[in-house]
């Protein structure tokens, strides 16, 4: 009795109380351990824990039902100040299971605008990164002639732009936008263009890549310390060229902003696996559907 009371706290620990049909692996692919797994009938997941390079790094594999209706982006208040993720993260409706850091920002601590940014460095403080900012459908910025590099929402689910035209992107109705630096998509197809001879590209750091497979699912790689300090951008791409091959990632805010958070259960706290230790601009959550 003993050992069958302890196999149910392990099934309750690591999986949701309605069990979907399986549509992330449960098994790790990347020679880590699963540490967390969650099913229902319209959300899965899974996160494996591996180390590569010295750095520890956390794959999460996301299935959802309809994504456009179950990703959401919390947002700190626009020009005005930074919030923590996890805080973010408790204003969302319905509550995410998994939540991520989103675009970079500007602020007086990282206060350089690119080149084709209009204005000065002080128009745009308090404000994410990216020449078109999309939330909740609303545009908040779109800069005449900037291409888009980024991820949007769009109502069959998530797509990366590498220097879109705004008018372009805007004519697929974007709901939400995240951006960061232009040389930020590290994967478009079987390929990586990221520019090996920029430093930002050189450093290693900790890292949030969002991307998708060709099953269709979403991924997220977070990169945490461990005997290193993070990964560099060549080496993430290197890594998921080799190993996951995606349709396309890109790299969203890293260093301290870097946060995944994880809900065990519905209606549980939010556990921090990795980050939530600084203010940022937004984040993308990611939540249970409605059943049809």
């Amino acid at each position: 009795m003993r050992k069958l009371a302890a196999l149910l706290c392990l099934c309750m620990l690591f999986s949701g109380s309605a069990l979907g049909e399986g549509h992330v692996t449960l098994e790790p692919l990347l020679g880590g351990e699963i540490v967390r797994v969650y099913e229902s009938r319209t959300l899965d997941f899974s996160v494996e824990r591996f180390s590569h390079d010295g750095a520890r790094c956390y794959m999460t594999r996301i299935w959802m039902q309809d994504e456009a209706g179950q990703i959401q982006k919390g947002m700190s208040r626009w020009g005005k100040q930074l919030q923590y993720p996890g805080d973010m993260a408790k204003r969302l409706k319905p509550l995410p299971m998994v939540a991520i850091n989103g675009s970079g920002f500007i602020s007086p601590v990282y206060p350089d605008i690119p080149e084709n940014y209009p204005g000065k460095n002080r128009d745009y403080f308090y404000t994410s990164w990216g020449s078109l900012v999309v939330t909740g459908g609303e545009v908040l910025r779109n800069l005449e002639g900037v291409p888009f590099y980024g991820v949007t929402l769009e109502e069959d689910g998530l797509h990366m732009y590498a220097g879109a035209d705004n008018e372009e992107v805007l004519t697929k109705n974007p709901i939400h936008t995240w951006s960061f630096y232009d040389g930020c998509v590290l994967v478009e197809g079987d390929t990586s263009p990221v520019d090996e001879t920029w430093k930002f590209a050189q450093e290693r750091n900790l890292r949030t890549i969002l991307g998708k497979t060709e099953d269709g699912n979403v991924f997220i790689l977070t990169v945490t310390e461990k005997t290193n300090k993070g990964l560099s951008l060549i080496a993430c791409a290197d890594f998921l060229l080799e190993q996951v091959r995606p349709l396309w990632a890109f790299n969203l805010d890293g260093g301290p902003s870097s946060t995944l958070l994880i809900r065990p259960e519905p209606g549980k706290v939010m556990k921090t696996v990795s980050g939530n230790g600084v203010r940022t601009m937004d984040i993308l959550g990611f939540c249970e559907g409605e059943e049809e």
